[in-house]
């Protein structure tokens, strides 16, 4: 009996083993298909930003080119337009929990690959300071 249990333990421990690489291949793989879909989010949010930012020039324009009460008109449509933005903007993070601390640790996970391909541009950043 306890030559079974053995090699039990033994078969066991073996298994373990040799399904660690494939296990931490499957954590991978999630990790990268869901930085893939944050960066697909992002993508999106660039996206709306680039829509966002037309409309605003095109009000900029009018209100840069209108004269007399149509300029007080245009004024008021340029900060009424980036109320209502910053409010989407807002609301759209609220409803990502998570999303601006997966932002943040992407672009410190960037700065940092960045130093370490160019290690004396980094530390003459430091020195200037």
């Amino acid at each position: 009996m306890k030559a079974l249990t053995r090699n039990t333990l033994a078969v066991t421990a073996a298994l373990a083993v040799l399904a660690t690489p494939l296990l931490a291949e499957d954590h991978k793989h999630g990790m990268m298909e869901g930085r893939h879909g944050q960066m697909s989010k992002m993508h999106s949010m660039m996206d709306d930003w680039k829509t966002q930012d037309a409309e605003l020039e095109k009000l900029a324009t009018e209100m840069k080119t209108a004269e007399g009460d149509k300029k007080i008109a245009a004024i008021a449509a340029v900060a009424s337009k980036l109320v209502e933005l910053r409010l989407a903007d807002h609301a759209k993070m609220a409803s990502m929990p998570g999303m601006m601390a997966d932002c943040c640790a992407m672009m410190k996970q960037t700065e940092t690959e960045a130093a370490k391909k160019t290690p004396e541009k980094a530390d003459a950043g430091q020195s200037e300071q």
